[in-house]
């Protein structure tokens, strides 16, 4: 099945842009900007029963009280992900971890006994599709049941950064482990895998 690819988000024009150096007339200025604003910005992501190809993501986040800056939420280009994880938590009904968004931009991001559970780890996912800082994420002891594995297995198909994951007492059983699994024989990224804690049959994998 096909896939549709993450949008690049455009970086909006800025006071330099447009300087006579452009040669662009205000008119023409103006239509770019609305262009800008209504393709920028949004997060496509698909797999097959887990994330919906029709979860879209933009920046309206009118009404969401976080405790992230005005101006942090505004950024360019969300290398970080936190904008999208706002984004993610309000469209799946959850409370962002402050925590995780303190983090993102480190490389090291200890998660663990938190209890998320599923929809908190989907948020976590998106929000890490994009981010290029975290090498190392524990999620141990979060619930994560099967549905949360299969988030997380969602991302290690677009994230090329991580390289060491902890999944340990999250309750993966067999179908949870098999869908990190089947990630992990495509992804040469991640180097270590912990799973302590986990009970299922090493034969159905």
């Amino acid at each position: 099945m096909s896939r549709e690819r993450l949008s690049t988000p455009i970086r909006s024009p800025t006071s330099a842009d447009e300087k006579p150096l452009s040669r662009c007339s205000s008119a023409e200025i103006a239509k770019q900007k609305v262009y800008n604003s209504s393709t920028g910005g949004q997060l496509r992501h698909q797999r097959s029963g887990i994330l919906n190809r029709n979860e879209i993501m933009t920046e309206d986040d009118d009404g969401w009280d976080t405790d992230l800056e005005c101006e942090e939420m505004k950024e360019d280009y969300d290398v970080t992900g936190r904008t999208t994880y706002i984004q993610a938590c309000k469209m799946n009904g959850v409370i962002p971890v402050s925590y995780f968004l303190r983090n993102l931009q480190n490389p090291e991001v200890d998660m663990k006994h938190h209890g998320i559970g599923a929809s908190g780890t989907k948020a976590i996912a998106i929000a890490l599709v994009t981010n290029t800082c975290v090498v190392s994420l524990n999620l141990a002891d979060n619930s994560l049941g099967p549905e949360g594995a299969g988030f997380m297995a969602d991302m290690l198909k677009e994230n090329c950064y991580i390289s060491k994951l902890d999944l340990s007492q999250n309750q993966l059983g067999s179908e949870g482990a098999r869908f990190v699994v089947d990630v992990l024989l495509k992804n040469s990224v991640v180097t270590s895998l912990t799973l302590k804690g986990e009970r299922f049959n090493m034969f159905c994998i």
